[in-house]
């Protein structure tokens, strides 16, 4: 890979749960999920894909974008350890946006690029 770089949320104590970004030489941008053990979906992993796509997708050497995991693992599905969180806030607190809005959002990003 060419150049890697890490696009890294706002700190937190789940911060270490990010990708990496890098531009192959034939143009094919590869975002890899990075949350060991099995790259979970944590908040700050989904914001850090968001960035890491738009990242790709503003850049013009690159044609193509794949997504894939570090690891053994592409993806083990929700961060369970965000769920005590999310229910915190009460019955009301999601009444206007869903607590899994920001998934969705990324995957509309990823669905909305021409490159992916």
């Amino acid at each position: 890979f060419a150049e890697a770089i890490s696009v890294a949320a706002r700190p937190s104590p789940t911060a270490a749960m990010t990708t990496q970004c890098a531009v192959r030489p034939d143009g094919v941008g590869v975002v890899s999920l990075d949350n060991a053990p099995v790259n979970s979906l944590a908040s700050t992993l989904i914001e850090s894909l968001k960035a890491s796509i738009a990242k790709l997708v503003a850049d013009p050497a690159v044609k193509a974008i794949v997504v894939t995991g570090k690891g053994n693992f592409f993806c083990g599905g929700a961060e369970i350890s965000e769920f005590a969180k999310l229910l915190g806030p009460g019955p009301g607190a999601y009444k206007e946006v869903h607590a899994s809005q920001p998934f969705h959002d990324v995957m509309d990003v990823i669905d909305a690029s021409p490159k992916t």
